[in-house]
């Protein structure tokens, strides 16, 4: 298992952890306030319930030469983080 396989597992992990956290609705509230879109929060939520990641971008290793002076990019043409 590569490193990014082993990072992007354990990314997992925590989001299933934080899907299922008894506090979830509170620190929603407390991140983006009253007028966030509940259903669309729980629809997130549910699918991490059931192990399903599918919404999360794709994630792609580039090589230096093609980032520049970037740390990392976000194409939300593509939906991938770079």
């Amino acid at each position: 298992m590569t490193k990014l396989n082993q990072a992007i597992a354990q990314a997992e992990v925590f989001l299933l952890k934080t899907s299922l956290n008894d506090s979830l609705e509170v620190n929603l509230t407390t991140a983006f306030g009253e007028n966030y879109n509940v259903t669309v929060a729980n629809n997130i939520f549910s699918s991490w319930r059931n192990g399903d990641f599918s919404n999360l971008p794709k994630i792609e290793v580039i090589s230096s030469d093609i980032l520049g002076n970037a740390r990392g990019a976000y194409a939300s043409s593509t939906n991938t983080i770079t």
